[in-house]
C-alpha cells in the first residue's frame, strides 16, 4: 500500500507522508509535521532562533553549513537563507 503524501515540507516544499501517531501528538509537536527530513528540521530551528535573535547571523552560517541544504527553498525561506549566507549585510 503506498503512504498518502498528506504534508508539506515547511522549508523546501516537498510533499512527505506524516503517519497518523505523529499528526495526532497534542502536547508536543513531531519534527515529522514540521520537514520531511532531519536536515529541514534543522534549517528550519535555525532559522526560528535567528528570527528570534538567539542567534547571530555568523552562529546560524556556521550551523547551515553543516546542514545538507535542499536544492529548493519555500520563497521566504529563500529570503532568510539570503540574507543569512550574504557575508556583506552583517545584522
Amino acid at each position: 500500500m503506498s503512504e498518502q503524501l498528506n504534508a508539506v515540507c515547511s522549508i523546501c516544499n516537498n510533499r512527505y507522508h506524516v503517519c497518523n501517531t505523529c499528526k495526532s501528538i497534542q502536547t508536543l509537536k513531531t519534527w515529522r509535521t514540521v520537514a520531511d527530513t532531519i536536515d529541514c528540521y534543522k534549517i528550519y530551528m535555525l532559522i526560528h532562533d535567528y528570527k528570534s535573535g538567539t542567534l547571530t547571523k555568523e552562529d546560524t552560517r556556521r550551523k547551515l553549513a553543516e546542514c545538507t541544504l535542499p536544492q529548493t527553498f519555500q520563497p521566504h525561506i529563500k529570503a532568510v537563507v539570503d540574507e543569512i549566507m550574504n557575508h556583506d549585510c552583517e545584522r
